[in-house]
């Protein structure tokens, strides 16, 4: 199931295409190398058939341009101090993902292939600044896709759920969403709904929320059967749901908990609850 991305995340993503960035200053600040600009500027701006080509016959120096080598420190960690840099590398990196799907399942064969970007989730205390957004997303891609679940998918996994869940409680619902549609993403592998849900106080609960918003419920119903009766409407704005909760947002939230549900064998009856307490019209 493909999705299109929320139209925030592709607005900044296009935003961020289009700046300027002076790479010959960065090489003579000693912020990246010559090296590391030429294998740039070879995929970068240029057709996705001669983005593949290029990628496919240097996978292992591409590899270490985005995750690093011993001794030889990401570009995302050499850019560390120039964000400009390291948000034009994020975007460059998930259209790379894109246009070249074996791209990332060679990430699994690095010895740490999400250490780099779990610590650009905390490059800011504000959880929409850019380079953490994009840095999940990035993450989602590459978690989502990885051919096996291994320590490091276990080690990386939570730092990303807990990430995305401190979209989930933003105000703003194109945050929500972008978050939303990442959960959907990572749930549909069985070790990621298995995470999710033992993360459940930070994943599901402001999801339930969105949930309550849309049938005009709040938190303050300390029962689940105080819902019962309520409804999902439309106000007089199609693409808005009860509460101001958009309708395309209601959708992601319900395609996540119905993905969670593939878990029924272990998980089925507290989740059922949670169903249970909604009616829908």
């Amino acid at each position: 199931m493909s999705l299109d991305p929320p139209p925030y995340l592709a607005s900044l993503q296009s935003n961020i295409r289009t700046r300027p960035i002076a790479w010959e200053g960065a090489v003579r600040a000693g912020t990246i190398t010559d090296e590391q600009l030429n294998k740039i500027r070879a995929v970068d701006k240029v057709r996705n058939e001669q983005r593949k080509q290029t990628i496919e016959r240097d996978v292992n120096g591409y590899q270490t341009l985005f995750l690093g080598a011993v001794g030889r420190p990401s570009i995302l960690e050499a850019a560390i101090k120039r964000s400009d840099i390291v948000q034009n590398i994020l975007v460059l990196l998930a259209d790379l993902l894109e246009d070249v799907p074996g791209f990332s399942k060679s990430f699994s064969t690095h010895p740490k292939p999400y250490t780099v970007f779990v610590n650009q989730l905390s490059h800011s205390s504000e959880p929409a600044s850019p380079i953490p957004l994009l840095t999940s997303t990035i993450l989602t891609t590459l978690i989502s896709s990885s051919p096996v679940f291994s320590n490091s998918e276990l080690k990386a996994l939570p730092e990303l759920l807990k990430y995305l869940s401190s979209l989930t409680q933003s105000s703003d619902g194109g945050l929500q969403d972008i978050a939303v549609l990442q959960y959907s993403s990572l749930l549909r592998r069985c070790e990621s709904r298995k995470i999710f849900w033992e993360l459940r106080c930070q994943t599901i609960k402001p999801l339930i929320e969105t949930l309550r918003a849309a049938a005009g419920t709040s938190e303050k119903d300390e029962h689940p059967s105080a819902l019962n009766g309520a409804s999902f409407s439309r106000s007089a704005t199609d693409s808005v749901a009860g509460g101001g909760v958009a309708l395309q947002l209601l959708y992601h939230v319900l395609l996540s908990l119905w993905q969670l549900s593939f878990e029924g064998s272990s998980i089925g009856k507290d989740l059922q609850e949670y169903a249970n307490s909604f009616e829908m019209s």
